[in-house]
């Protein structure tokens, strides 16, 4: 009896309730809790004609909630700055999410992709 015991393990790690993604992430699956905020942070420079975009996603598992351009602090004419895409986990499920870096004037024209595969849960509850 003690040994079956011994291989049973009740305790439940709870789900992570935020991510923050980079483009060292790419390609990455990530599991988070329903209602979890998702961050993507990539370098980006509009200067040069080209833009990060978020084609329609699978809303029903996560949603986008926003994104914001930051320019580089040096101030350089030209120099890049960070894009940073804001996502929710809206519901249970798995979704891909692929975002664009691309120039809007030539979108077939040497586009870059960034793709991250979300698996969203509810949260555990740990028992009383």
């Amino acid at each position: 009896m003690m040994l079956a015991l011994a291989g049973c393990n009740t305790a439940l790690t709870p789900l992570p309730t935020s991510a923050a993604l980079t483009s060292d992430d790419n390609g990455r699956t990530i599991t988070v809790a329903v209602g979890a905020p998702i961050t993507v942070t990539l370098a980006s420079n509009p200067t040069t004609g080209y833009e990060w975009s978020q084609p329609t996603q699978d809303t029903r598992v996560v949603k986008f909630v926003s994104s914001n351009y930051q320019a580089p602090s040096s101030g350089a004419m030209g120099a890049g700055g960070t894009t940073t895409f804001m996502f929710q986990a809206t519901g249970s499920g798995i979704t891909p999410v692929r975002l664009v870096y691309a120039r809007s004037f030539a979108p077939q024209d040497h586009p870059s992709f960034y793709t991250f595969t979300v698996v969203a849960k509810p949260q555990v509850k740990p028992a009383p």
